[in-house]
């Protein structure tokens, strides 16, 4: 099974004092759920961009590091499957609450 990073994991500011989520084997694999660039706030035709939370844009899957002591260097990911095709593993953002 493929470790995998939820989509509830979003960050929208890369910073150092954000903690990683999920520590990886060096070469290891991982899932990142991710969501659009607005956060899925746009669920149906009649949504507006008037109607959007501007704070909410683009949204980054947290971040991950290596368990390898030489590689320990925080790695952030970029909330879109073609940033990290490696991974092969997309999943839609779950409905909000």
């Amino acid at each position: 099974m493929i470790p995998t990073i939820a989509a509830g994991h979003i960050i929208y500011a890369m910073s150092p004092q954000n903690p990683p989520v999920l520590r990886v084997a060096d070469g290891g694999r991982v899932c990142f759920e991710t969501c659009d660039c607005f956060t899925d706030q746009i669920q149906q035709s009649g949504d507006t961009f008037e109607q959007l939370d501007w704070y909410r844009i683009n949204p980054s899957t947290s971040r991950f590091t290596s368990k390898a002591p030489s590689r320990a260097t925080p790695c952030a990911c970029i909330s879109t499957a073609s940033s990290w095709t490696s991974a092969r593993c997309w999943r839609p953002c779950p409905a909000r609450v």
